[in-house]
Formats: C-alpha cells, structure tokens, sequence
C-alpha cells in the first residue's frame, strides 16, 4: 500500500493562457490516485476564480467552467493569494467559489507542508 502524499498546485498563469490546462490534468489524476491535493491561486492566477468568465471568444475553455468538477474528484481545499485579491480589486463574492485567503506567510507555510508542489507560470 502507498503512502499518501499532499501535492499544491500554484497556479499564476492568467485565465488566457493555455498553461493552466494542464494543471488541470496533473490535478485531477494526483486526485484520482487519492493523493492529498490543494490548489492555490496566486498572482495573476486569482483571475481564474472570477465568476462568469467567457473564453469562447478566445476559442479557449476557461478553469472557472471546470472548477466545480474537481469536488468530484475529492479536490476541495482550494487558497487565494490575499494581496493578488486585493492587487485585482476582488472580493469573496466576485469568486466563483469558496477559498481560503491566504497571506505570504501562510502561503510559505503552506508550501513547506506540501510534499509536492507544482507551480504553473
């Protein structure tokens, strides 16, 4: 029997580039194998929780349309970076859903529990 490991997931890409993909990818088949996944939107990356976003025009799927699948896959601890919220003037109730928000230092800390930790730029 394997160990269980935790893996982060830092995304910072903005929601208009494809890089987040395959974040998505690697999320769900860490989460599938029950590995202990969060995911933790940091700078520009905090734009993936906007409600209502639209990439149709782009001919790109946004991360805010699958979001709400990953609770299926058992992901649900999800982390905002505080001063990226803020920086981007958005409050709780612009996110498409619920986050933790986190400051640098607990942010560090966080990433230093993690046994892995993917950052998708």
């Amino acid at each position: 029997m394997s160990q269980r490991r935790s893996f982060l997931f830092l995304i910072s890409a903005s929601p208009w580039q494809k890089t987040a993909a395959g974040a998505m990818d690697l999320l769900m088949t860490s989460a599938v194998l029950d590995q202990d996944v969060h995911l933790c939107f940091r700078g520009n990356g905090v734009l993936h929780l906007v409600k209502d976003q639209d990439g149709t025009a782009l001919n790109l799927k946004t991360l805010a349309q699958q979001l709400p699948a990953l609770e299926l896959y058992g992901v649900t601890q999800y982390y905002a970076e505080g001063e990226a919220l803020v920086r981007h003037g958005l409050q709780a109730e612009d996110l498409s859903l619920a986050v933790t928000v986190l400051d640098s230092e607990s942010l560090a800390a966080l990433v230093s529990s993690c046994d892995e930790v993917e950052h998708w730029r």
